[in-house]
């Protein structure tokens, strides 16, 4: 009993107290986020062009006919 109880408490003590020093990676992952919001943005920008365009165009074929 007394071995579950210290065995318990060294988990709960290891798992749930704030870790000394500095966060590891936290620049690298800002700045990958950064970068991933920037290519989603442009990904979605080419697309509304791209939309845009091809509307003209069938604007301007219609308009032919």
């Amino acid at each position: 009993m007394i071995y579950w109880v210290i065995s318990l408490l060294i988990f709960v003590l290891e798992n749930k107290m704030p870790k000394k020093g500095k966060e590891k990676n936290t620049k690298n992952k800002e700045k990958h986020r950064k970068l991933m919001a920037r290519k989603k943005n442009k990904e979605k920008q080419q697309k509304e062009e791209t939309k845009q365009r091809l509307k003209n165009l069938n604007q301007k074929i219609n308009a032919q006919k």
